[in-house]
């Protein structure tokens, strides 16, 4: 986890910054909603409690951290947020609805679902099965070859996901010097 987040009340031009899912590389400038737009337009209102969820989430993303909603709940609780833990979850139900926040669930827990902001560019995972350390990490093309199967298909994707599963360089040398 990271540390306590100073959280204060977010504004519209902080919401910009987050990249619906689909947005492709494009920006929220270059004729992208923001989120405060894209929650308004589908029906619901831009709370301080939404505001601040989102600001944490993306605060993690920068982190390289991804939250499950317990931890963001703990981070809330942390940063002086008067929130429940019900309300965490539907406004991450929201967010995912939306394309605010991508879901996730990562080999070394896969029964919890871990959050982080849609950004841009995309990136992908790596789980390390020994620690638990999950990577980022970016490849040119991936994204150009989700769009043609996505035509080869004939479908409209709203989301895709490349999760590799492995041993981190750190995990292999323990094992290779346990093994001697």
């Amino acid at each position: 986890m990271f540390g306590v987040i100073e959280v204060h009340r977010m504004r519209e031009e902080d919401l910009k910054k987050i990249v619906p899912a689909g947005a492709g590389g494009a920006s929220p400038a270059t004729g992208y909603q923001c989120a405060a737009e894209r929650l308004r337009q589908a029906g619901y209102r831009v709370t301080s409690q939404r505001a601040q969820l989102l600001q944490l989430l993306v605060a993690g993303r920068q982190e390289g951290i991804h939250l499950d909603a317990e931890g963001l709940y703990a981070q809330a609780q942390e940063a002086g947020l008067d929130i429940s833990l019900a309300t965490v979850y539907r406004a991450l139900a929201v967010f995912q609805e939306l394309g605010l926040v991508s879901r996730h669930h990562f080999a070394h827990d896969g029964e919890r679902e871990y959050y982080e902001a849609s950004t841009n560019p995309s990136h992908h995972h790596f789980t390390c099965l020994g620690c638990g350390q999950v990577i980022e990490f970016q490849v040119p093309g991936v994204q150009s070859l989700v769009q043609d199967v996505a035509t080869q298909l004939g479908v409209t994707l709203r989301q895709s996901s490349l999760y590799l599963v492995g041993y981190c360089s750190d995990c292999q040398d323990r094992m290779s010097h346990q093994g001697n």
